[in-house]
Formats: structure tokens, sequence, C-alpha cells
């Protein structure tokens, strides 16, 4: 249990997140249930199974020809905020 809680702490720097020991003591908890699930789908007997054939037809995509942008004017015109020719965004992560 004791990896499973390094790897939630881990996933909270990444995420940028604070968990309390609490949540991380039921996230871990979590984790050992989806793992017990893969578990049992990777012991799953599928030599019987066919593979079954593709069911959506592929259709040619169109020619990838490269073609001139808008110009950065027109593009930026409908931005309701910009700085120095690009967009600008609220913070979205702390």
């Amino acid at each position: 249990m004791n990896d499973k809680l390094d790897l939630i702490k881990h996933l909270e720097d990444l995420v940028a997140i604070a968990l309390d020991e609490q949540e991380r003591q039921k996230y871990a908890i979590q984790w050992e249930s989806i793992l017990g699930c893969i578990d049992l789908i990777t012991k799953a007997d599928t030599g019987a199974i066919q593979v079954q054939p593709q069911t959506v037809e592929f259709k040619a995509l169109r020619e990838d020809i490269p073609e001139p942008s808008l110009p950065r004017a027109e593009l930026l015109s409908n931005a309701s905020i910009t700085q120095e020719d690009s967009f600008v965004t609220p913070k979205v992560v702390g």
C-alpha cells in the first residue's frame, strides 16, 4: 500500500493538487481495485475468440495541400484580449 501512496503523491505533484491523507488513502484503495480489474482482464482466456473484421469502411482522405493562412490581423480581430500579436487567455493552472 505504501508504494500506491507514493504513486498518489507523485500524481499530486504532476497535476499540482494537494490531497489530505484521507483522500490519498481513498485513491490508493481505488487504484488497487483498478489494478485488480486489469489483472482479471489480462488473465482472461481469449484463445477461442476470433478477431472480427473492421466494420467501418475506410475512405481515402483528401490530399494535404498547403494553403496560405488567414492574415494575422483577421485571426486576432475576434479575440477579446491580445498582446503582441498573440491571443491572451485566463490562467487555468495555478
